[in-house]
């Protein structure tokens, strides 16, 4: 499984997303693409900041889509495997001096606790380091 970050849920849900990540997306069977519930998290809040009005339905719209058709409800949890992996990740960057976004941390947790293949980012930098491969979907392979 490829763990998809949150900017990357974001860019296909956008209306004409960037040509590299829809092409990298698409070599991809749908059966292997998962993500995190606190990518969606993110990207709720994100809605919830937006004032009412079209522009948010529209955007509600196109996640809930994402959600269901690329990702196709496989939203990994944040468990107790993943608070020990939490835990190892947070205090190992931090005593290399390299702390990271909590949110950030927990995502590369949960993918170690569940065993994803790789997580696909373009925040490479914040998932540097984390023990599970890293793909930038932004960059032509």
């Amino acid at each position: 499984m490829i763990l998809l970050d949150t900017n990357v849920l974001s860019e296909l849900a956008r209306a004409m997303p960037e040509p590299n990540v829809l092409a990298w997306a698409e070599t991809i069977p749908v059966t292997d693409l998962c993500t995190t519930v606190i990518t969606e998290a993110e990207l709720r809040f994100g809605l919830a900041l937006l004032p009412s009005g079209r522009r948010r339905v529209l955007l509600a719209q196109a996640v809930e889509t994402v959600l269901a058709t690329v990702v196709q409800q496989r939203v990994l949890p944040f468990d107790r495997a993943a608070a020990r992996a939490y835990a190892d990740l947070a205090s190992a960057r931090r005593r290399r001096g390299r702390p990271v976004d909590t949110a950030d941390l927990q995502i590369q947790a949960i993918g170690l606790a569940h065993g994803v293949a790789a997580i696909a980012t373009r925040n490479t930098s914040d998932f540097a380091d984390c023990g599970t491969p890293i793909v930038n979907p932004w960059q032509p392979s």
